[in-house]
């Protein structure tokens, strides 16, 4: 049976993730592209090739071209406005949210994952990046993912023997992490360095 307390939770942790996607879906397509956003749409029309596209990213961009393919695919098989990509960066956005109040829960186990999950869900700088054209909610949903993967593998698995698909998943999220933004590349040297320094 379920007590209040749990009840209570379910409903806090519900309100808040509606909250979150009510107000980042709120008026998303609202202002128009800025710049960058633009360079963005015109890196992933999905009129041209991949070959073309990548040639235009070269030009224009200095993050790696993940994002731009994904948003590309996004576009191909819905519809090549920016509501629709502007889309793709709440859904990417909603994840990280999750993933990152997982993170939580799982370093500690009681509530607080629900403060925590207010914080993340009213930060405005995460409401900006969710309605922006931009790379960086695919950043902080791949970086979450990634770091809550290394907790529960460091945590639950570090005493026993080496476990290949958990090492080959991890291995293949810190790729694409890796490949969306080069910011990505201190998380990966400090969770190296904190490998280093439990041994």
């Amino acid at each position: 049976m379920i007590n209040s307390k749990t009840k209570i939770n379910f409903i806090l942790v519900c309100s808040c993730i509606l909250f979150a996607v009510f107000i980042r879906a709120y008026n998303i397509d609202y202002d128009d592209l800025w710049f960058d956003e633009i360079s963005s749409f015109w890196v992933s029309d999905p009129e041209i090739s991949f070959k073309e596209s990548l040639i235009r990213h070269n030009n224009i961009e200095k993050t790696p071209y993940l994002y731009f393919a994904i948003l590309k695919i996004n576009f191909e098989l819905f519809n090549y406005n920016a509501g629709v990509g502007r889309g793709l960066s709440l859904f990417f956005n909603i994840l990280g949210i999750i993933f990152s109040v997982l993170i939580c829960k799982t370093l500690r186990n009681n509530a607080s994952y629900i403060l925590s999950l207010f914080i993340f869900s009213t930060n405005i700088f995460l409401i900006n990046y969710s309605q922006e054209l931009r790379v960086y909610s695919l950043v902080f949903f791949l970086t979450s993912f990634y770091l809550f993967l290394f907790i529960i593998i460091n945590k639950f698995y570090k005493n026993n023997n080496f476990n290949f698909p958990y090492f080959f998943f991890i291995s293949l999220v810190l790729l694409l992490m890796l490949l969306s933004h080069p910011f990505c590349f201190i998380v990966f040297f400090s969770t190296s360095l904190y490998l280093l320094l439990e041994l």
